[in-house]
């Protein structure tokens, strides 16, 4: 009877305190988390929202490391979750097909949230509607991210792109005055943002708008801007990335001099995913100037590197270059070319199209799998509810029945107090035998960092060797004579050269047969030249060969040596390192 009093009136405590963690939200929850998983939630959060930007790749890796974690946590957390999961897969251009997890997040951030998560959610909200064909719902949602107040720079810098996208639906629609005021603004943003790369962004974007409505002077201004605000920042790729729209202004202005100034650098410079657009301006050089073969040549280069729909605009212009030459073969070849890279954006398009139906069924299906995981969840509870009730009955049996057991353990200890002291000689020998083993151990690591040492001096031993090696290479006649510039070497220079590299080198030439036996005399020199460190400018003067042509033979005998594909550069570390 006792028993059951006290099983009472522990459930009227105990009850009340489950039933309000596990209903936190509106939602079934048996289990909340602990001070250590929710400090752990929020860690994460923080970290993956400081990732964001510049590797977004890195945040998203951290949000699914702990989303079991989050599923469990309050509601302000699974909110700013889904914030960040959203971002994160708009900036790894995941296709977004469903708005309703950002919707959701917007209101409640609406209501809940400070100044940085409303202009986010409503931003992210825009994109996702826009990547859903919902452009009206998408500007609304992106006024709404303008609208908010405040001077904060986070915020400003959503503020800057939610312009630009702003700009971009009106660029598509031919709206340029819009466009241009819009662009302006993003500017004004760019400035007051926590991000100076916008700034670039955003000037630039003002010089394509000016190109738009026909002011390529004032276009001409802020591209110039872009680029040195691009230096300021040491950001080659930025600069590069302006520099290219610019050289297509210099273009169409007939300001070859300028445009050939941008666009004629090694082609190794250009990033990898600009080659195609850098290709296509260089087709669109020549056509300008004339060249049609250069021009045909650079915009079929430019396709094999191109999107589907950079494949079409320039196919296009392949297929006009040749009409005006009135080369209609080439040209009705490229016009099927075409109708081909057009059929395969309309079979895209129609992909993308079933794919939104097929998700928003989807969604109805995970929608009833939720409610019946609701329900399941309830009835859950209440089993749970009914254990709880048996386990604190057995618990009262447990403890006086433990009562028990520990008086008589008590009596047991008194009597083999013997046998703890025992225990404890035993303990004290074995850390003495411990103590022992480190100090062998310690020994052993002298021994070891002795035996380093000396294999570092005879490592740096070798190393001067080589050195010296190589600065009795460089007081050479015929060192010294490969490095005059206007010198013209002959038949017997090269012989000499090989000999003093060999000798330097350990056989240098006749390893690089012994790697290579198709290697051929030209190419033996072209190794040789680059071993003692003529630039490819000098190789190139030496040899009577263009840039382009030694990145090609170098290519070649990279993919000699090692059977596989790579880089002129590659081959050359490979050159100075054997």
């Amino acid at each position: 009877m006792l028993a059951f009093r006290l099983t009472y009136r522990l459930l009227l405590i105990i009850l009340p305190l489950l039933f309000m963690t596990s209903c936190q939200d509106g939602r079934w929850r048996l289990f909340g988390l602990s001070a250590e998983e929710e400090e752990r939630v929020r860690l994460s959060l923080s970290l993956a929202d400081s990732l964001m930007e510049d590797n977004p790749d890195s945040a998203m890796a951290v949000l699914r490391h702990d989303s079991a974690l989050v599923l469990r946590a309050d509601i302000s957390e699974r909110m700013m979750y889904a914030l960040l999961k959203t971002q994160a897969d708009d900036k790894l251009y995941v296709t977004h097909k469903s708005d309703s997890t950002i919707r959701e997040v917007s209101e409640y951030f609406n209501e809940h949230g400070d100044a940085r998560q409303q202009a986010q959610a409503w931003y992210l909200l825009g994109r996702v509607s826009y990547d859903l064909n919902h452009t009206s719902s998408a500007l609304s949602a992106w006024k709404k991210a303008l609208a908010v107040e405040t001077e904060d720079a986070v915020v400003n810098r959503h503020k800057a792109k939610t312009s630009s996208w702003i700009g971009a639906v009106y660029e598509k629609d031919g709206m340029y005055k819009d466009l241009l005021e819009y662009k302006i603004q993003e500017y004004e943003y760019a400035k007051k943002s926590d991000i100076a790369e916008q700034v670039v962004f955003a000037l630039r974007d003002i010089g394509r708008s000016y190109k738009y409505v026909g002011d390529t002077i004032k276009s001409i201004e802020y591209y110039k801007e872009a680029i040195m605000q691009a230096e300021k920042l040491n950001n080659p790729k930025l600069r590069y990335m302006v520099e290219g729209e610019l050289a297509t202004i210099y273009i169409k202005r007939r300001m070859f001099d300028k445009a050939h100034n941008i666009l004629m650098r090694p082609i190794e410079d250009i990033y990898e995913e600009d080659i195609a657009a850098y290709l296509c301006t260089l087709g669109t050089y020549y056509e300008a100037k004339g060249d049609v073969d250069s021009a045909a040549y650079f915009y079929n280069k430019s396709i094999t590197q191109a999107a589907l729909e950079a494949k079409v605009t320039t196919a296009g212009r392949l297929t006009a270059l040749y009409d005006k030459t009135d080369n209609h073969s080439e040209a009705r070849k490229y016009r099927e070319l075409v109708k081909l890279y057009n059929d395969s954006l309309k079979l895209k398009k129609q992909t993308e199209t079933q794919d939104n139906i097929k998700n928003i069924e989807e969604k109805a299906e995970i929608q009833a799998h939720t409610e019946s995981v609701e329900r399941t969840r309830m009835l859950i509870a209440i089993v749970f509810f009914v254990i709880i009730v048996l386990v604190l009955f057995v618990l009262i049996i447990m403890i006086k029945r433990n009562k028990r057991q520990t008086d008589k353990l008590v009596m047991e200890n008194r009597l083999n107090g013997g046998y703890w002291k025992h225990k404890h000689e035993q303990d004290t020998e074995k850390l003495e035998q411990a103590k022992g083993e480190i100090s062998a151990l310690r020994q052993e690591k002298e021994r070891l960092m002795s035996q380093k040492k000396d294999e570092t001096e005879a490592k740096k031993k070798t190393y001067e060797e080589k050195a010296l090696q190589e600065d009795n290479l460089k007081a050479t006649r015929i060192y010294k004579l490969f490095h005059i510039s206007t010198y013209q070497p002959k038949e017997e220079d090269y012989i000499q050269l090989e000999k003093e590299l060999n000798a330097t080198y350990d056989n240098f030439t006749a390893r690089l047969k012994d790697m290579c036996p198709r290697i051929s005399k030209d190419e033996i020199r072209i190794c040789c030249l680059l071993k003692i460190e003529l630039s490819i400018k000098e190789i190139g003067f030496l040899l009577g060969s263009t840039s382009s042509r030694l990145s090609m033979i170098r290519k070649r005998l990279y993919k000699k040596f090692f059977k596989k594909e790579g880089k002129a550069s590659d081959f050359d570390d490979f050159i100075r390192r054997i």
